[in-house]
C-alpha cells in the first residue's frame, strides 16, 4: 500500500481521550473534590499557580546539563551521566505532578550510576596510556553485556574478605565506591563514600518493602483515589529535599570533573561556570523576596556556598 493510500485509512479521533469522562482512571484533567487533588495535568497546572515554584527542579537540571555539555564526551560515563539527567528530568516531572514515591523511586538508580561513572572514569584516567585502551574495551562489555562481572582480581582486592561463592562480582555501588576509596587521585573519599551511602539507604525505603509509612496511600491528606494525586506538602517538601541532595550530588562530580580533567577550562570559562551555578544561587535570593522556601536540600546549600561561585556582592 502507498502513502497516499496509507494517508486515506487514517482516522483522527474526535475526542479529547484524556478528559475522558467514560474512562475516569485515565483523565489527567478531572478535578477531585479536595483541593489540589485530582488527574496529573489538573494538578501540575493548580499547584504551579497556588503552590510550587518550577524553578525548585528546573534550575539545577539546566545547570547540570550546561556543566555536563562542557566536558569532552570521550569519557566512558558520558552516556552515563547523559542519561542521568534525563533520569533527573523524569523524577522533577513526577515530583511537580503529585507521584512522590515514584519520583523518589528513580532517585536511586541516578545515584548508582552516577557512582559508576566515576568509577570507570576513575578507572581510564588513572591507567597509563596503554592500559586505557584495555579499560575501554572493559567498558564496551560492560556496556553490552547483561552478565558483565568484575574481573576476579580486582574484586578480592576490594573485598577480601568475601567468599568467592558469596555472590556475583556485580559492579554496584557498594563495589564502586570502595574501589574509588582505595584509590588515589578520585574524588571519592571517606567521607564521600558515606554521605552516598547514607542516601542510597534512604533511597532504599521507598525502592523496596519498607512499610506503610514509605507509601502514599492511607497518609492523612492522601488523594482519595488510588488513579488521584494531589499536593501534599509534608510529601513534597520530603521529595524535594532528596531530588536536590540527587541534584546536588551531580553539580559536585561535574564541577569537580571540569576543576580536575580541564583546568584550562576552568581558567578561560571561570565566568560562564560562575554564571551557570550563580543561576542556582538566585533560589537564594527568591526565597527571600517571596518568603517561601525553595531550598529544601542541605547538601545542595552547602554546595551553592562555596566562595568560588559567588555571582552576588
Amino acid at each position: 500500500m502507498d502513502e497516499k493510500n496509507n494517508k486515506a485509512k487514517r482516522v483522527e479521533c474526535p475526542h479529547n481521550c484524556f478528559e475522558c469522562e467514560l474512562v475516569r482512571c485515565t483523565n489527567f484533567y478531572r478535578k477531585g473534590e479536595a483541593d489540589l487533588e485530582g488527574g496529573e495535568i489538573y494538578v501540575l497546572q493548580k499547584s504551579i499557580e497556588k503552590k510550587i515554584f518550577p524553578r525548585n527542579v528546573g534550575d539545577v537540571i539546566y545547570t547540570i546539563c550546561q556543566l555536563w555539555s562542557s566536558l569532552d564526551n570521550t569519557f566512558p560515563s558520558s552516556e552515563i551521566f547523559y542519561q542521568c539527567i534525563r533520569d533527573l528530568r523524569a523524577s522533577a516531572y513526577l515530583l511537580v505532578s503529585g507521584h512522590y514515591r515514584s519520583s523518589i523511586q528513580l532517585l536511586r538508580p541516578i545515584v548508582e550510576n552516577v557512582v559508576t561513572g566515576i568509577y570507570w572514569d576513575s578507572k581510564y584516567l588513572l591507567a597509563n596510556y596503554e592500559e586505557r585502551e584495555l579499560v575501554k574495551q572493559e567498558f564496551l562489555t560492560y556496556r553490552n553485556d547483561d552478565k558483565f562481572e568484575v574481573q576476579k582480581d580486582e574484586w578480592k582486592d576490594v573485598f577480601p574478605k568475601r567468599a568467592e561463592s558469596e555472590q556475583k562480582r556485580k559492579l554496584g555501588y557498594d563495589f564502586c565506591l570502595s574501589w574509588l576509596e582505595r584509590q588515589k587521585g578520585t574524588m571519592i573519599n571517606g567521607e564521600a563514600k558515606n554521605e552516598i551511602s547514607v542516601t542510597i539507604s534512604e533511597l532504599n525505603k521507598y525502592l523496596h518493602s519498607s512499610g506503610l509509612k514509605y507509601m502514599e496511600i492511607g497518609k492523612k491528606g492522601s488523594p482519595s483515589c488510588a488513579c488521584f494525586v494531589g499536593y501534599q506538602e509534608s510529601e513534597f517538601k520530603n521529595c524535594m529535599r532528596l531530588y536536590q541532595d540527587v541534584a546536588a550530588l551531580m553539580l559536585e562530580v561535574l564541577y569537580k570533573y571540569v576543576q580536575a580533567f580541564f583546568p584550562e577550562k576552568t581558567k578561560s570559562s571561570v565566568e560562564l561556570i560562575q554564571r551557570m551555578i550563580g543561576n542556582i544561587e538566585t533560589i537564594e535570593l527568591v526565597e527571600n523576596e517571596m518568603s517561601a522556601k525553595l531550598v529544601f536540600s542541605q547538601q545542595l546549600r552547602v554546595f551553592l556556598s562555596k566562595n568560588e561561585f559567588s555571582v552576588t556582592p
